[in-house]
């Protein structure tokens, strides 16, 4: 149930997919050598005798020359470049992906452990609820004089950990919450909370 955007987010996957883009620049690089290169290079100058003709029609000379070169033999070398740079870029592309599978799996793990909590919390609430009507129950007994304080004070004590136990299981959720924030590198907002 997490859009993809957010997890792209997360500074492995960034990481990851430079480290992608990267490889797949070089990849082109290497393919680049098996072309002929063009290279234009061009001179002017002049030919005059003195300073009153150094601009002068006849005086200026120049020229512009092409120059067209191709490596044919290099004894493999720009194979083995190509080769190499594919296998870099096929090993980026298996790092991303194994990148990718962990952070869905951190997020997923986060989210559950985070869904569990608030449905222990709605049960910790019906405890909270049936250990306050215990107490009552308790307490309308004992000012019958139909059973001993001390049946009192232990609806007490049972209705007061359930209360504490309701508060520490929503602590947990909020800590996994920022786990899911973790998980997701920040930019998520809970709708329950």
């Amino acid at each position: 149930g997490v859009p993809s955007d957010l997890l792209r987010r997360r500074p492995d996957i960034v990481a990851a997919e430079m480290q992608l883009a990267q490889y797949a620049a070089n990849v082109g690089v290497a393919k680049k050598d098996f072309l002929p290169t063009l290279s234009l290079t061009g001179s002017i100058g002049t030919s005059a005798h003195g300073v009153d003709a150094l601009f002068g029609d006849h005086s200026l000379s120049y020229s512009v020359a092409p120059q067209l070169s191709w490596t044919i033999f290099d004894g493999m070398a720009r194979n083995y470049r190509t080769a190499e740079a594919k296998l870099q870029f096929e090993t980026a592309i298996d790092d991303y992906n194994v990148t990718v599978m962990n952070a869905v799996k951190e997020v997923d793990n986060a989210m559950i452990e985070y869904n569990y909590t608030l449905e222990a919390i709605d049960l910790q609430k019906k405890v909270v609820e049936e250990s306050k009507k215990s107490l009552d129950m308790s307490v309308d007994l004992y000012k019958s004089g139909l059973t001993a304080f001390s049946n009192v004070v232990d609806g007490q004590m049972n209705w007061i950990e359930s209360q504490n136990t309701l508060v520490e299981l929503e602590g947990k959720a909020l800590t996994n919450l920022v786990s899911i924030y973790q998980a997701l590198g920040g930019g998520w907002q809970a709708a329950g909370m």
